[in-house]
């Protein structure tokens, strides 16, 4: 049930991020749509003999070549961390390098964040050590709370997502603070129930924070939410450095 709920999860979450990876994709697109009519005017030019194959018009055409050649390995970029997230994998412990995890979940839903005019600032202790984990549901712990956070701030002036990564004893600590809409107090104590959601129909799942809250305890951390309304929530995840000790099953 847990397996199936963390699956359900991850495809609510490649749904809320598919609008910001098409406009993401479409970026590149674009650049490659030009430098290839820029191409085929070139070779029109040549073949019409209205330019000579000369060293200026080669170079043109090499660097237009080049540059599509940077836009495909930025969709393959793009596209390949939304298969790696989507896919399923076996839950094995892996060292994490937190620094470069935290800038590429940052890097996943900016296009989203600057679409929604949301400014998002990272801020990582310089000592921060990497951590023995689970990435592939460690990046579903933090898409999850950085696209709740987003949802929290459409329409908000000023809108801001904080993330603060710090290194305390055996654990790191980050937090995602945004300030949004906040979470009203009647709600603070259902936000990890599963299928629990203030999000209008057809606009979430309820499994988000659920799977999130199931995640985080499974690899042997905390999480924990402070709100307040119309000024903003914190969630605080607890991630120990060395793998959780499994459960052993005394039946």
């Amino acid at each position: 049930m847990k397996t199936q709920l963390i699956i359900a999860g991850k495809l609510a979450e490649v749904g809320e991020m598919s609008a910001g990876l098409a406009h993401e994709i479409n970026n590149p697109l674009q650049v490659m749509k030009a430098e290839h009519m820029m191409i085929e005017e070139l070779i029109s030019d040549i073949e019409n003999g209205e330019q000579s194959p000369d060293q200026e018009s080669m170079r043109l055409i090499k660097d237009s070549v080049e540059q599509i050649d940077i836009q495909i390995e930025r969709c393959k970029r793009i596209t390949h961390g939304l298969l790696n997230f989507a896919r399923k994998h076996e839950a094995v412990s892996h060292p994490v390098v937190m620094k470069e995890f935290l800038s590429e979940m940052v890097r996943m839903v900016e296009q989203k964040a600057l679409v929604e005019n949301i400014r998002i600032i990272l801020k990582l202790d310089p000592d921060l050590p990497a951590i023995m984990s689970e990435p592939n549901q460690l990046q579903q712990v933090f898409l999850n709370l950085l696209n709740n956070a987003i949802h929290a701030l459409k329409g908000k002036d000023s809108a801001e997502i904080r993330i603060n990564a710090s290194h305390e004893d055996a654990f790191i600590n980050v937090s995602i603070a945004d300030n949004g809409c906040g979470i009203p107090p009647e709600n603070m104590e259902k936000i990890f129930l599963p299928f629990f959601t203030t999000k209008p129909p057809g606009q979430g799942t309820g499994l988000g924070l659920s799977t999130v809250y199931g995640i985080v305890k499974g690899l042997g951390g905390e999480i924990t939410v402070t709100s307040e309304s119309n000024a903003g929530t914190v969630f605080n995840v607890r991630l120990p450095l060395g793998p959780a000790e499994k459960e052993e099953n005394t039946d």
